[in-house]
Formats: structure tokens, sequence, C-alpha cells
């Protein structure tokens, strides 16, 4: 009988490690931080500008970008998405995360960079933000896990939503119905 529940208590601890996603931390800063360069071949830095000017249109909304510098091909914008993380482990608290967003181009190529992450409880709003670096080093294992597979998820999609309009430079059009 104990071997079985010692089983258990392995096969619990084990597929709760599985669960845990690691974020990727840049080894100078220490921070969290997504970074990819992508070849397009046979377009010029001055229309991967425009592309990446119009997905961030697109994408966020607004046409107010910092930077927004065309001579140097930068342009970025600031993100937010919100999460679920679980307390006292039946209830959850809305948590508003906040990224920002580079993307560097020149000619045929361009690089767009995820940094500076900070979190904060919607319910307790901005006043309460910090780092997500600290935040996360103070989170429960529980925790730990459901925000790295969380925010990996939201910066996935944006990421994946970003190459594909960079790739076409065709933002899709939205249905009458």
């Amino acid at each position: 009988m104990r071997t079985l529940g010692f089983i258990c208590c392995m096969l619990v601890g084990g597929l709760s490690m599985l669960a845990q996603q690691s974020l990727p931390i840049d080894p100078e800063t220490k921070k969290i931080s997504w970074q990819e360069k992508v070849a397009v071949d046979s377009v010029g830095s001055a229309e991967l500008f425009e592309r990446a000017k119009n997905w961030m249109a697109h994408f966020y909304k607004t046409d107010k970008f910092t930077p927004n510098d065309a001579l140097n091909g930068k342009i970025g914008k600031t993100g937010t998405f919100t999460i679920q993380l679980s307390y006292d482990y039946k209830y959850k608290a809305e948590h508003t995360v906040s990224y920002a967003l580079l993307v560097e181009v020149k000619e045929g190529r361009y690089r767009f960079t995820i940094t500076d992450l900070s979190i904060y409880n919607s319910k307790t709003g901005p006043k309460t933000v910090q780092a997500f670096e600290t935040a996360y080093a103070k989170m429960s294992s529980q925790n730990k896990g459901e925000a790295a597979a969380q925010v990996s998820k939201e910066l996935n999609a944006v990421m994946e939503d970003l190459k594909k309009i960079m790739a076409t430079g065709k933002i899709p059009k939205k249905e009458d119905w």
C-alpha cells in the first residue's frame, strides 16, 4: 500500500513538473525575453517597415508607436493581455501582463524582441505593478506553471500573427457578417 501511495505521489509530482514551462531568459539582462530574426527574401527595408507598422496598427488598434523611426528601421509598441492565476487552490484572480515589442527591419530581414514584462492584479490596479521576473520568483509552483503557460500562449500568438503578416504584407479583412 505504501508503494502505491509513493508511486501516486511521484506520478502527480512528475506531471506537475511537465506542466510547468520555462520562460526564455536573456543571459545578459536576466530578463524574460523573446527574440527572433526572420529572413524575408527580396523585400526592402522600407516595405518591411510599412508591413510592421500596418500590422501594429491592425493588431493594437492604434497608430501611436514608440519608437517610430523609419530612417533607422525601428518601430515599437507596448501591449497588454490578461491571465488567470489560482489562489487557495480553487479561486481565480485576473492579472494584467504588459510587454514591450520592438521590430527592427533591414534589407530582406527583420528582428522582433519582446521584453520588459510586468504584471499587476487587475482588481487592485496598475499601482501594484511589478516586474514579471520579480512576481514570478514569488509565485507558488502552481502559479508559476499557470503563468508560464498563459504568457507563452499569448506571446506566441502575437509572434505568429506578426510573422504571418510580415511574410505576406496582407492584413486579413473583416467579414461583413
